[in-house]
């Protein structure tokens, strides 16, 4: 201010001293003055800035305030108004920022005055900023009804109906499985929440989770329950899980506790509300031994995987249900062939998956006692002996549930040893036998209206590199159990290691956040000497999702790195960015990575040790 207020003194004097001095050219000398005066006149800044900007919940940047000035470019930004001290704004170049990520959950919109000044003159502009949801942190509250009618499907075919419901873009580690306890007094028997949490979150970060989940959790005896608790068990369970029932009609259908079991699993009309699970202290932990319950629990959870894996359309991300099954429920339930998949399937696989996971979660949480291979022996045992009573039974005996009560259970020790005879006759069939089968329902389904369930088993098992047809494994596996003695055949059942080691790739995301891996001595043997571990699991694989950031936290000695071709620089490659993948990766220390995945990372990634070859694994990259 003061230099401008001399230099138009100066000017002054200048124009004065030639106008006094007379002589014949004063006009001229008073104009050229007068005319240095307009140049150096101040003119007030001009904000060119929007007055709303929209920022992105979680995100901090919000974007760069502008301005002109006609004789100064020396401008200072500031923010002043309601909300001001929640930003930042660089004073000379305008950048603005929020101090903290918004939530817009807590506060949608902010309201701050834009300041610019050219040191002598200002102006002013009052600007909002919105925030919009992002969708991915938010979570969904344990036992809402969030449709509570069928919604309209977003677009259908001859088949199907298909659908796309909002619990869809909750981000994977915030999609619930809700453990509602059910308790007059505090009687569960400790450490039962704790391995109930546990074996839930370890199937989850295995397998996956597609559908939200409630569990409905009597931690009493079922002969104990109070009118009250039972009222309330029931009336959550109906009001959530059968939301398009009449909920008092439910509840006063509702079977005795007495008559109830460990139950789970998935149906089409509850679908837009997720899927169940139900558990009773009295027939579990407060009953059966620590392992055994612990594997029925991870055999509810596969239901509701299976099961809801069955109904997803992985291209699209959409959920599909047969347009002939709504309303014909009491047809299907009499019928001679299989609704969606043989009951020695559901059953079998359920147990197939649940004697496994739990053989993996047990080890990881150093339970003792559990043993995976004597739960596979005796469910071998109860199907060789089914097949050496009579000869004319067939694993298509199984299809509809127990043979017609003629071999009790047996959908569960036949249905188990063939899928283990299937995955000894190719270990890639342990990835089918989890995944894929399920996978691969619906498209079968819609293609051919009906036979979803055994054309899924062509389309995924192959013998000899042809589809297998389901009836020609049916002839298959009858053999098999009756080629050998007991003891032969039952040799030929999978050791715990290869259990607790067997390795799949989920259709849908199964990974947290935040990765540790651990580096020790190999277990299954596939060359070098030690191996990453994670979540106990030799070189297990991980899906990731475009969009996030993943941490991963590696031993001392053994630095992690990224590549698109197995095993990086071990495998014969270059240190290029051909051999190693650096594009979002941030060394943050010598045991700590960040991977920021994006829609342009590859489909397929490996990790691995810098130092030492063989010991990483796969990554699979989901959009």
């Amino acid at each position: 201010m003061g230099n401008k207020q001399n230099l138009c003194t100066a000017i002054s004097v200048v124009a004065l001293s030639a106008c006094g001095g007379g002589g014949g050219d004063g006009g001229g000398v008073a104009a050229t003055a007068m005319d240095a005066y307009a140049v150096v006149q101040n003119v007030a800044p001009v904000i060119s800035s929007a007055s709303t900007y929209s920022v992105a919940e979680n995100q901090t940047n919000v974007g760069i305030a502008s301005a002109t000035d006609a004789d100064s470019s020396n401008l200072r930004f500031s923010l002043s108004g309601t909300d001001a001290s929640a930003l930042s704004i660089n004073s000379a170049t305008g950048v603005m920022t929020f101090n903290a990520a918004p939530d817009y959950e807590t506060k949608n919109s902010y309201a701050v005055t834009l300041n610019v000044s050219d040191g002598a003159l200002s102006a002013a502009k009052n600007i909002t900023i919105n925030i919009t949801d992002s969708l991915a942190d938010n979570t969904l509250a344990c036992l809402t009804v969030i449709y509570p009618a069928t919604p309209a499907a977003s677009s259908s075919d001859s088949v199907m109906n298909y659908y796309s419901y909002s619990w869809q873009s909750i981000d994977f580690e915030n999609l619930p499985i809700c453990l509602n306890y059910y308790e007059a007094t505090a009687t569960i028997e400790s450490p039962w929440k704790t391995y109930i949490q546990g074996i839930y979150d370890y199937s989850k970060y295995t397998l996956g989770q597609v559908v939200p989940v409630n569990a409905f959790i009597l931690a009493e005896d079922r002969a104990s329950i109070s009118d009250a608790e039972a009222l309330k068990f029931n009336t959550d369970f109906c009001t959530v899980i059968q939301a398009r029932e009449d909920t008092d009609a439910c509840v006063a259908g509702s079977d005795p506790f007495a008559n109830r079991s460990a139950a789970g699993g998935v149906g089409y009309a509850q679908l837009p509300n997720g899927g169940d699970q139900q558990l009773f202290q009295d027939s579990l932990w407060g009953n059966d031994e620590t392992t055994g319950s612990i594997k029925i629990i991870a055999h509810e959870y596969f239901h509701v995987h299976q099961n809801g894996l069955k109904f997803l359309i992985e291209d699209t991300g959409k959920f599909a249900i047969p347009k002939a099954w709504p309303g014909n429920d009491s047809t299907y339930d009499s019928a001679s062939t299989p609704k969606y998949m043989p009951n020695w399937i559901e059953e079998g696989g359920a147990e197939f998956g649940g004697i496994i996971i739990g053989a993996k979660y047990v080890e990881s949480a150093s339970i003792s006692g559990y043993d995976a291979v004597k739960m596979a022996e005796d469910h071998f045992d109860e199907a060789f002996n089914f097949f050496a009573a009579d000869a004319s039974l067939s694993l298509e005996d199984f299809n509809m549930g127990d043979n017609n009560g003629q071999n009790p259970g047996g959908q569960y020790s036949v249905g188990f040893a063939a899928l283990m005879y299937l995955w000894n006759q190719d270990d890639a069939n342990y990835q089918k036998i989890m995944i894929d089968y399920y996978a691969n329902w619906a498209e079968a389904e819609a293609l051919r209206a009906g036979y979803g369930w055994s054309d899924a088993f062509k389309n995924t098992f192959k013998k000899d590199g042809s589809p297998y047809e389901i009836t020609t494994f049916y002839n298959d596996f009858n053999n098999w159990m009756r080629s050998g003695s007991k003891a032969d055949l039952k040799a030929t059942l999978k050791t715990k290691n290869q259990m607790i080691h067997a390795d799949l790739i989920p259709t849908t995301e199964n990974t947290p956040k935040n990765i540790t891996i651990i580096a020790a001595p190999k277990v299954i043997d596939n060359g070098g000497v030690n191996k990453y571990f994670i979540d106990v699991v030799q070189q297990k694989s991980l899906v990731l999702k475009s969009g996030k950031t993943y941490t991963f936290n590696n031993p001392s000695g053994h630095p992690l790195v990224f590549s698109t071709t197995s095993d990086g620089t071990h495998s014969g490659g270059i240190y290029s960015s051909v051999s190693n993948y650096t594009d979002g990766v941030t060394k943050v220390s010598s045991t700590e990575t960040t991977l920021s995945v994006t829609s342009t990372t590859p489909v397929t990634l490996y990790y691995y040790c810098s130092v030492h070859s063989g010991m990483g694994g796969k990554i699979k990259i989901i959009q």
